[in-house]
């Protein structure tokens, strides 16, 4: 990302929860702050940057100087970042649910061998507990109803955020892998995960391809039929024979042209409900038949042509 490197601020934890605007938002923002300002001081907890750290970054874009304010002492770290960000930024489901889980995790310390901390954005290290982030007791339930999730949705981010390797978890922040498809792989080991991981993006990229090439057979099955139906409306080829010479050809052709259209238009509806019935053997026989009659047709086409 072109973002000049903002020193000496050093990104919260906390803030790390939630994921940083991609660079296209980064620079709506930061016209935003060039036309109105900024409307939202950034807050700091024991100096690092808690909340406003994408809006750092934009006033840095717009060369806007930034207005910061400390952490209240009636506020709670954790709070203020949920508040700040979970209702109010466009985020999904899935990422919604994840930064709850995130802060829920960080808040209580509660780490495994495979999950890992966040890194502040400016520095190398950073504790994992402060004084205003304190103890943030919660149930399932009571965690999925702050993400705006169904309970068992967040029941499986909390078993990939609990036991998920690094891969398994950035991968559905990501959008790689659904929570669903991650959900199960976390009971593998490491090699297990990785090598799960990597079939099912493989297996995706594979499906795409597949997607993809269907998309331009049927793409190019309609032009065909296109150019078909073209051809019918076309005059007849005229040539130095009479007009009495022209009319049996243009007879036989007329008959032609429709025979090919129809034929052009029946299989590439049948292609798409081969597709989408690959699985059945009756369907695959049936294709195996349309292929037979399609050549069947094509020679007599030939035939009327030459003759």
């Amino acid at each position: 990302m072109s973002t000049p490197l903002i020193v000496p601020y050093v990104r919260h934890p906390l803030s790390c929860a939630l994921p940083t605007y991609p660079e296209a938002q980064l620079t709506e923002l930061a016209q935003s702050i060039k036309r109105h300002g900024l409307r939202h001081k950034i807050v700091m907890c024991e100096g690092m940057i808690l909340d406003g750290w994408n809006r750092l970054l934009a006033c840095a874009l717009a060369e806007f100087p930034p207005a910061f304010r400390d952490l209240k002492e009636d506020e709670t770290a954790a709070f203020v970042v949920l508040a700040n960000n979970i209702d109010r930024r466009d985020l999904s489901k899935s990422e919604k649910a994840f930064a709850v889980a995130d802060i829920f995790f960080i808040v209580n310390g509660i780490w495994s061998n495979s999950s890992h901390a966040f890194a502040p954005e400016g520095s190398s290290a950073a504790s994992l507990h402060w004084s205003k982030a304190t103890i943030w007791k919660q149930t399932k339930a009571q965690l999925a109803a702050r993400a705006g999730v169904k309970p068992r949705m967040m029941q499986d981010v909390l078993r990939i955020r609990a036991r998920g390797e690094h891969c398994i978890i950035d991968a559905v922040r990501s959008g790689e892998i659904s929570v669903e498809d991650a959900s199960p792989l976390v009971s593998l080991d490491m090699d297990g995960q990785y090598g799960s991981l990597q079939n099912h993006c493989e297996g995706k990229a594979e499906q795409k391809a597949k997607r993809v090439e269907t998309k331009r057979e049927e793409a190019a099955a309609r032009a065909e039929l296109k150019r078909a139906r073209a051809d019918r409306s076309l005059p007849p080829p005229r040539d130095n024979a009479s007009d009495a010479e022209a009319a049996p050809l243009t007879e036989r052709s007329a008959p032609s042209s429709r025979l090919r259209a129809m034929m052009c238009e029946a299989e590439v509806n049948l292609n798409a409900l081969c597709e989408a019935l690959a699985d059945n053997n009756l369907i695959v026989e049936c294709k195996k038949d349309s292929a037979a009659l399609a050549a069947a047709c094509r020679e007599y086409l030939t035939l009327m042509d030459d003759s």
